[in-house]
């Protein structure tokens, strides 16, 4: 866990708007050790895709696998698939040592920015009071709803959890996000 943890003095309070940007990891390069600690720590194992499998999308155009920083300081990773004037959020997660200080919100609009007049969408696991974790869930949607999200009224089950998409932008549909997923899983495979 090491690789993720950063001298918070050097960060200052929170973002700098105009800094904020992305850098693409590939295997081997500075910024890989500190994504795959920081990927391990923030989603549990079922809901992670193998490290093999995004690199080789991210390989492909249609995917990009990235370091967000804050000037030339780490402060999370950003998975998204791109297509078109759709941009899907696969995995967002800021450094622990730097949450609650408005570098999730500020990924977002760099995002946004990045894709000028693309529609956004991402998936959330679905509130469940009977889930051990159901606080997170609720904080983690109000946190994308504060962002411009809104629940599609669309739900999707992935290895026994269920998921919530959430879009901004436009109207997502489900054939969209079932394209989305598909081509990602042929991208992913192995040659």
């Amino acid at each position: 866990m090491t690789a993720i943890r950063q001298d918070d003095s050097a960060m200052g309070s929170g973002p700098s708007h105009a800094s904020v940007g992305f850098r693409r990891v590939w295997p081997g390069s500075e910024d890989y050790g500190y994504m795959a600690d920081l990927y391990g720590f923030s989603f549990p194992p079922a809901e992670r895709e193998g490290m093999d499998v995004m690199m080789r999308v991210s390989g492909t155009g249609f995917g990009r696998l990235s370091v967000a920083l804050d000037g030339d300081k780490r402060i999370g990773l950003l998975y998204v698939l791109e297509c078109r004037d759709l941009v899907y959020i696969y995995y967002l997660a800021v450094d622990p040592g730097l949450q609650g200080r408005g570098y999730g919100s500020e990924i977002l609009r760099k995002v946004r920015e990045d894709h000028p007049g693309c529609r956004l969408a991402l998936s959330c696991e679905a509130p469940d009071d009977a889930a051990e974790n159901n606080g997170q869930r609720l904080e983690r949607i109000s946190f994308y709803e504060r962002n411009g999200f809104r629940d599609t009224g669309m739900r999707a089950e992935w290895r026994g959890v269920t998921y919530v998409h959430l879009a901004c932008g436009g109207h997502v549909g489900r054939s969209e996000i079932d394209w989305m997923f598909k081509r990602h899983r042929e991208l992913g495979e192995s040659p």
